[in-house]
């Protein structure tokens, strides 16, 4: 091979090999800037009022406790610790120092409506890799009373259940829209026992719109982490604390939570975004 040849070779193969590299390198550096952790969250405003503590007692009363057999005898124990029966509110046993301990007969918790538990799901999945799964619709969690089996044991349910939108937006470093996930969170309010109480069904997170770009994987779950009474003992008012968790993975990972408080009277909270 000739020096003129051989010359020649070089001046196209180098000038080949450099524009690869550079190719190779701005398709990583794009890739790379991809992903931007600071993401954009939109919602539609809700009506935000103050949580409500579940059954409060004064600090002058936590030494205060009502015989269950008799709603209107109370045993007043600030520096001792009382035990009383509720069948025999005249027995009391006496010792300083301690705190107060009530017997509630078994009918009375059975037949308490101010227990409150989840009868559905705790967690369950809305999207797998980009898609709504098969049971995206039929699929809640609740918060009804811990002595009945089905919500329609309860009476006086809403009439249509409460729609709040939402609207997740992620975009990458250079401005690009990578995700846009709108989803409905949805529950029934107002349910109640013997006209008591305003208890929770059917509370869901639904999509109604996922759109992602080519090359990104999306999850997204639904956790129920809590149920509480922000009622009192008489009238109890269920709440549950909501979080919608959501992964976004490509050569990098975004994870986040957006949390929803939802009560019985039909109020919603939007508590958390990150």
């Amino acid at each position: 091979m000739s020096a003129t040849m051989l010359s020649s070779y070089w001046d196209w193969i180098i000038p080949s090999v450099i524009v690869v590299v550079l190719i190779i390198i701005g398709i990583i550096l794009f890739l790379y800037l991809t992903i931007n952790p600071n993401f954009e969250i939109q919602h539609v405003p809700a009506e935000h009022s103050p949580l409500l503590l579940a059954n409060a007692i004064p600090a002058s009363d936590r030494n205060t406790l009502t015989s269950a057999a008799d709603g209107d005898t109370r045993v007043v124990a600030p520096d001792r610790n009382t035990l009383t029966s509720a069948a025999d509110e005249n027995t009391r046993v006496v010792a300083p120092g301690r705190n107060t301990l009530t017997a509630t007969p078994i009918d009375t918790i059975v037949n308490d409506g101010s227990i409150l538990v989840n009868h559905a799901k705790n967690v369950w999945s809305i999207i797998s890799k980009n898609a709504a799964t098969a049971d995206v619709h039929t699929i809640h969690g609740n918060v009804l009373p811990a002595n009945i089996t089905s919500p329609l044991e309860l009476q006086c349910w809403s009439s249509s259940p409460v729609s709040r939108s939402s609207t997740l937006t992620i975009c990458s470093r250079l401005g690009i829209r990578i995700l846009r996930f709108e989803f409905d969170l949805e529950f029934l309010y107002g349910g109640s026992l013997n006209g008591r109480g305003a208890y929770l069904d059917g509370i869901t997170v639904t999509p109604s719109c996922t759109i992602v770009a080519w090359c990104y994987v999306f999850n997204a779950n639904v956790e129920i982490t809590s149920v509480r009474n922000v009622g009192t003992s008489d009238n109890p008012i269920a709440a549950a604390h909501v979080e919608l968790k959501y992964q976004l993975k490509a050569l990098s990972r975004v994870e986040g939570t957006v949390s929803f408080d939802v009560k019985g009277d039909g109020r919603v909270d939007m508590l958390h975004m990150k």
